[in-house]
């Protein structure tokens, strides 16, 4: 995690060591056109801030606490806006989503672990739907945009191909083209590894790096860009790592190859229609949009002392 990151959620977590025994539970944090927003709501909402909320940010130095009230409130407008607008979902339509979401081997082992209730898994149920409900009101697609997004986005309706992947790292070119040599005369990979390789952590593996997805936002681009040229059990040239002070190099076999697992257009085609509707209404951003004019004439208290002042929210 960043250093700024991590700053700003100390601060936040030294703040609501101070205000929490203050407000207690009575107080609450915010107000928003007569809806309150709990110091409880607000204290769980704080706890289950991750890296990504302070990337999202619009604000470079908001705390971890800004952070958390924005989006209640945020989200506490755009429920209203649905009411306003009818878009709320229905108790049917929850329930419906609720099943499925049941049926998920990791909703059902964070109940079991009590990462969350069943009943805060309804509420995030109810206010996703409420989300895609007020981004996509008036927003359509045809087939053809449907089709085209599953064609682009396939790993996001399956399991993506895993790739077991063997490297050779040097920072001598001389001694990573001579490994390159003994491997093109057949020796194993694995004794050339241990002869070779300065990482440490895979040269006592035999050059073994581990077991990834191919879509694993760990693999460094170049490195993927390889391995989909590579054959199963085929070994590369020479890479140049990029983007490095000091200069090194690579080889890289491709041991494994396990093939992705796309569930079929037609079996999940009105799964695709809501995901291609959503992106195309411009996602969670979309929604956001639509509540702009309703928060410019609603009445927003914020109670927190700390943050009186930095919510440059419009009011009556």
């Amino acid at each position: 995690m960043n250093v700024n990151y991590v700053s700003r959620l100390l601060c936040s977590v030294l703040f609501l060591l101070i205000t929490a025994p203050i407000f207690g539970q009575t107080q609450p944090a915010a107000v928003v056109n007569g809806e309150t927003i709990s110091m409880e709501e607000y204290l769980t909402r704080v706890q289950n801030l991750h890296v990504q909320d302070f990337i999202n940010s619009t604000t470079p130095t908001a705390t971890s606490g800004q952070i958390a009230l924005d989006s209640l409130i945020t989200m506490k407008l755009l429920l209203q806006y649905a009411i306003k607008t009818s878009l709320l979902p229905t108790d049917a339509e929850i329930n419906a989503d609720l099943a499925n979401a049941m049926k998920q081997e990791t909703v059902i082992k964070a109940l079991e672990k009590k990462q969350y209730t069943e009943a805060q898994l309804k509420d995030d149920l109810r206010n996703q739907r409420a989300i895609y409900n007020v981004a996509t009101i008036n927003q359509r697609v045809t087939a053809e945009e449907v089709k085209d997004f599953y064609d682009r986005h396939p790993e996001r309706f399956g399991s993506p191909e895993i790739w077991t992947i063997y490297v050779i790292q040097s920072t001598d070119n001389a001694k990573i083209t001579q490994a390159h040599l003994e491997l093109k005369s057949g020796k194993d990979f694995s004794q050339v590894a241990a002869k070779y390789s300065e990482d440490e952590k895979t040269r006592i593996n035999g050059g073994l790096a581990g077991q990834l997805p191919a879509t694993d936002p760990r693999l460094p681009e170049y490195m993927r860009t390889v391995l989909k040229g590579l054959k199963t059990g085929a070994v590369s040239d020479v890479v140049t790592v990029p983007n490095v002070t000091k200069p090194a190099w690579l080889i890289i076999k491709l041991s494994n190859r396990i093939p992705a697992k796309i569930t079929p257009f037609d079996q999940i085609k009105p799964q695709v229609e809501k995901i291609a509707l959503f992106e195309k209404a411009g996602g969670n951003a979309g929604a956001i949009k639509k509540v702009i004019e309703l928060q410019k004439s609603s009445t927003i208290v914020i109670n927190l002392p700390a943050y009186k002042d930095m919510y440059k929210l419009p009011q009556k």
